[in-house]
C-alpha cells in the first residue's frame, strides 16, 4: 500500500520529530515547568485583518492542538457507543451509520487513533497530526515493539494538558491498538510529496 519513501519518511522525519519533542518535554519537566497548551476556543471572526504569518500561526494552533484533542475525544465517544451497541446486540457498523451518520471506516480511524494515544499518551505532544499518526500507526507500533531504546517507555508516561485552563489528564492504558494503515498521505508537511 505504501512505498519505500513512506518508510524513509517515518525513519528520517517522524521518529526524529518524536525524539525531539520528548527531549523538549523532558527539559521543561526538569526545569519544573508544565506543558501547557494555551488553546483558546474563541475563534477569530474576521481574518481579513491578518497577514500571512498571523494566518499560518492561527491555522497551526487550530489544527495541531485543538484537532488532536477533539479527535481523541471523538474516538472516546465511539468506544463508548460501541460498548452500548454491543450491550443491546446491535451491529456496530449499522448502528454507527444510523445514530452518528458516520461511515464505519471513519469510526475505526478515530478509535485507532484514540487507542494509540491512550496507550502512548505522550504522542499527543510530538507535533504529529491525526493524519500522520493514522498513516504511520502500524510502523510506529512495530518500531516501538522492536526498538531497544527508551522511546516506548517515555511515550508511556502520563500526560497533563491544560487547554482553556482545564486539566486533561491522560494515563497510559492497555488498549489494543490495531496495527493497521489508512489511506491518508499527510507527509506533505515534510515537503516530501
Amino acid at each position: 500500500m505504501y512505498g519505500n519513501k513512506d518508510d524513509e519518511i517515518f525513519q528520517q522525519k517522524v521518529i526524529p520529530q518524536i525524539r525531539d519533542k520528548l527531549s523538549e518535554y523532558d527539559r521543561l519537566e526538569m526545569n519544573g515547568k508544565l506543558l501547557e497548551w494555551k488553546v483558546c476556543l474563541d475563534f477569530i471572526q474576521d481574518c481579513q485583518l491578518m497577514n500571512m504569518g498571523q494566518l499560518k500561526k492561527y491555522y497551526t494552533v487550530i489544527l495541531a492542538q485543538l484537532d488532536l484533542l477533539v479527535t481523541f475525544h471523538r474516538g472516546l465517544v465511539y468506544f463508548r457507543a460501541r460498548d452500548l451497541f454491543e450491550g443491546v446486540n446491535k451491529p456496530l457498523k449499522d448502528a454507527l451509520e444510523v445514530e452518528y451518520v458516520v461511515h464505519y471506516n471513519t469510526v475505526m480511524r478515530y478509535m485507532t487513533f484514540t487507542a494509540l494515544i491512550k496507550h502512548y499518551p505522550l504522542l499527543m505532544i510530538c507535533g504529529l497530526s491525526y493524519a500522520q499518526l493514522s498513516k504511520h500507526n502500524k510502523r510506529l507500533l512495530q518500531f516501538l515493539n522492536t526498538e531497544t531504546e527508551e522511546l516506548g517507555d517515555k511515550l508511556l508516561q502520563p500526560l497533563d494538558l491544560f487547554p482553556e485552563s482545564k486539566r486533561v489528564h491522560m494515563e497510559p492504558a492497555d488498549h489494543l491498538v490495531p496495527a493497521t494503515s489508512f489511506s491518508t498521505d499527510p507527509d506533505h508537511v515534510y515537503g516530501e510529496c
